[in-house]
């Protein structure tokens, strides 16, 4: 067995299942919420400015690092620590998810907790299908072999993840619910380290919108103008006047800053796109560690420790990097991510406009 989860090593597994809780039904995520706190990798809010070009490895022609300006952004997961059991465990959490509506109609539910189970349901899907197909680096063809495939059953219905979006959308017409569909990319929202519920859907799609919003994969800006991310285009029916609101939308979420840059704007081009995927390895597997051992968690705690100098980050960077518990291009990420997160500490944030030739590799 390669890696694990301590909450994955039990015997008998304990399904999302639904529960009395005073006066109203919920569904308890327990299984699902210890996943996401063991395998997902929280990297911070942007600072905005766009990764440094890669550099090929002496003597080498190739990289195994995404070459986007967008790169050292999102949440990642750390698919590569997976074994075959976690990867049945975290099935078996699927199918028991997609069983709820067979115990209890799903209308027997708020409106907010409908909305927390479709999201978990989504997303561990997601998680899940793509934990199969790894490693794999540029996840555009997965989506197009895998998103519209009927892979679910609920309440005698076959879905895909497709479906289980435009339904979202169409149920609850509210733009907040886009940063709820986990994507598995660099270019998506982030997936959080903790499962939606009634009581915290609402907020952490607001976190996770403003934290989309005000990076480089939701808004870039160059000569004037502003480009978006095609989320936004793939979803257009919740913006009928297009550019209006969904100027509009940005602004709810935009800090002060990046307000001002496109208080003034009145075109919107949808074309910010990062199929790599969010994970640690970029799908290049080397030399692997365990989830519950992971340098990575220790490097960015180090990071995010408000009291922790520059020479303690230095020097935990040289450690890992000098360990040998990840190959090349994984030590350089860890890197750059853990230096930005220092500067990000030590001053106001800073935006910077995308070079106009530092374009994006699709």
């Amino acid at each position: 067995m390669r890696l694990l989860l301590a909450i994955l090593c039990v015997g008998i597994l304990t399904y999302c299942h639904p529960v009395q809780a005073r006066d109203a039904l919920s569904i308890s995520y327990a299984d699902w919420d210890a996943v996401l706190k063991q395998t997902v990798m929280d990297t911070g809010r942007s600072d905005r400015k766009p990764a440094s070009r890669v550099k090929t490895a002496p003597a080498s022609r190739l990289t195994k690092t995404n070459p986007n300006p967008t790169r050292l952004e999102a949440n990642r997961v750390f698919f590569h620590a997976l074994g075959e059991d976690n990867k049945a465990y975290i099935a078996a959490i699927v199918d028991s998810l997609s069983r709820v509506p067979d115990s209890v109609p799903l209308r027997e539910f708020s409106p907010n907790e409908q909305l927390a189970y479709w999201l978990n349901l989504h997303n561990a899907t997601a998680y899940s299908l793509i934990a199969d197909e790894y490693p794999e680096s540029n996840l555009k063809g997965f989506h197009k072999d895998n998103w519209h495939r009927k892979v679910l059953t609920v309440a005698g219905k076959r879905w895909s993840l497709a479906d289980i979006e435009v339904y979202i959308v169409n149920r609850w017409q509210d733009p907040r619910v886009l940063y709820g569909f986990y994507q598995g990319t660099i270019g998506g929202p982030n997936l959080r380290r903790e499962a939606y519920t009634a009581q915290n859907v609402w907020a952490n799609l607001e976190d996770n919108a403003r934290e989309f919003i005000n990076s480089l994969r939701g808004i870039q800006l160059w000569d004037g103008g502003a480009r978006v991310s095609t989320l936004y285009a793939d979803y257009a029916i919740l913006f009928p006047d297009f550019d209006r609101q969904l100027k509009a939308h940005l602004m709810r979420f935009t800090d002060v800053r990046m307000t001002s840059l496109i208080a003034n704007l009145d075109q919107f081009e949808p074309e910010i796109e990062d199929w790599y995927i969010a994970d640690l390895y970029n799908g290049h597997l080397g030399l692997t560690t365990s989830a519950n051992t992971n340098p990575a968690r220790i490097v960015l705690a180090t990071a995010s420790n408000p009291n922790a100098s520059p020479q303690d980050i230095a020097a935990i960077i040289r450690k890992t990097a000098s360990s040998g518990k990840y190959p090349r291009h994984v030590q350089e990420f860890l890197t750059e991510l853990v230096e930005r997160k220092r500067h990000l500490r030590e001053a106001e944030v800073q935006i910077e406009e995308l070079d106009p030739g530092q374009t994006q590799d699709q």
